[in-house]
């Protein structure tokens, strides 16, 4: 259990959102039987350049990063419900969207002519093997420069394991001659987790061991687990910044994960160059429009650009969902995490008909944006806060481990 039960005052636990195009930190106090409630959020957002840069990218992150710590400490604190209970804090949620994280799935399979007892030690072999394996892949740079001055494992977590055939919750005890064991590891720059770790003790007394570390793809499943149990079969579909991400979902089980770099950032700089305009007036333009409140010849070149960035983001979509598929067999059920002023927008590209290997797979499709609608039957956003949808995703699936 993760928070301390016998505490009826409940656990204040800070909840940071890492994302590449913003940063979000949240004090969430979890009370075990309610809901978690947001008591201070705050997030800052990156500056849009006309590029994407990576390096340009982490610096921001840890810059931003420092901002939001500061602010927790010195304005978090200061809110009502810490008049009366003590500035502590339990623990820290780090979620890592992309580009922060690799990701793999892997399946492992044991077989044995006698049967054989699947103990936790035998689970955690099989963790640590594998890890090591995807830490030495990394460390190799086939998957980017940013792993080869070290890698730390932020998850290692068997998703799904089949005792001769049959999946089980928890196959600990069990006896078989055939064990299936589906992993999700989830590794990070070692330097980057050392610097935000930094960051967070020099503001927080917590101690390492109290600072959680997960990629935002085994969270949102996580928490979609917990919110809809029945729903087995879908894609999800994680629109950032600076990146798409794209997951899969079969049988309950998560599956390969695909990214593409084109997000809001991506629509918002095509509006800055058509349109000669600087990121915050074109962002400006585009709430207006959303709005209905634009003028009709604005909101005649935003239709038009629009047309261009969905067609654009239609060939990057296609090939995830062809590095995830086929594309012919996946669920046709889309859940979708984007921001509020422009998730509309991507529920309709991904609903726009094209004549390419998504055209069936799109003709039935049906995309539900994970929203305040959703998302507030399972976690309270205080008084005067903004409902971050990330934020609440991130301590649903915190408050799992109550």
């Amino acid at each position: 259990m993760l928070f301390n039960s016998s505490d009826k005052k409940g656990d204040v636990c800070l909840v940071l959102d890492l994302g590449n195009a913003s940063i979000a930190g949240s004090l969430v106090l979890f009370k075990e039987g309610l809901p978690p409630e947001a008591l201070f959020t705050v997030r800052v957002p990156f500056v849009i350049g006309e590029h994407a840069h990576p390096e340009k990218i982490e610096i921001t992150l840890l810059s931003q990063l420092h901002e939001i710590l500061d602010t927790i400490h010195q304005k978090g604190f200061q809110c009502e419900y810490f008049k009366t209970h003590h500035k502590k804090i339990a623990k820290v949620l780090c979620v890592c969207a992309s580009p922060w994280y690799a990701s793999k799935i892997k399946k492992v399979t044991v077989s044995n002519p006698k049967s054989f007892l699947v103990t936790k030690i035998f689970l955690d072999d099989v963790l640590n093997k594998e890890a090591d394996f995807f830490r030495t892949e990394l460390s190799s740079g086939v998957h980017g420069e940013q792993y080869l001055n070290g890698v730390t494992v932020m998850e290692k977590i068997v998703i799904d394991a089949r005792i001769n055939g049959y999946s089980l919750p928890d196959p600990v005890g069990q006896k078989t001659i055939l064990c299936d064991i589906t992993l999700y590891l989830g590794l990070a720059s070692s330097g980057m987790i050392g610097a935000i770790k930094t960051q967070i003790i020099k503001f927080f007394s917590v101690n390492q061991s109290a600072i959680l570390w997960h990629s935002f793809p085994l969270v949102a499943y996580s928490t979609l687990q917990k919110i809809f149990p029945h729903e087995k079969d879908y894609v999800l579909c994680d629109v950032t910044g600076e990146v798409t991400d794209v997951t899969r979902v079969m049988g309950g089980v998560v599956g390969n994960t695909a990214s593409f770099p084109s997000g809001k950032f991506f629509l918002i700089r095509k509006l800055m160059k058509a349109l000669d305009l600087p990121s915050e007036v074109a962002q400006s333009f585009l709430n207006l429009f959303q709005n209905g409140t634009a003028t009709l010849e604005m909101e005649g070149k935003i239709k038009e650009i629009l047309i261009d960035v969905e067609h654009e983001w239609a060939i990057y979509l296609e090939d995830a969902l062809s590095s995830i598929g086929p594309i012919e067999s996946l669920p046709q059920k889309v859940y979708l995490t984007a921001d509020p002023d422009t998730a509309s927008i991507f529920v309709g590209f991904l609903k726009t008909q094209h004549t390419d290997t998504t055209l069936l797979w799109r003709r039935g499709v049906t995309v539900v944006h994970l929203s305040e609608d959703i998302l507030s039957h399972f976690y309270i956003s205080g008084n005067h806060l903004t409902f971050d949808e990330c934020v609440a995703l991130d301590s649903i699936f915190l408050s799992s481990f109550q």
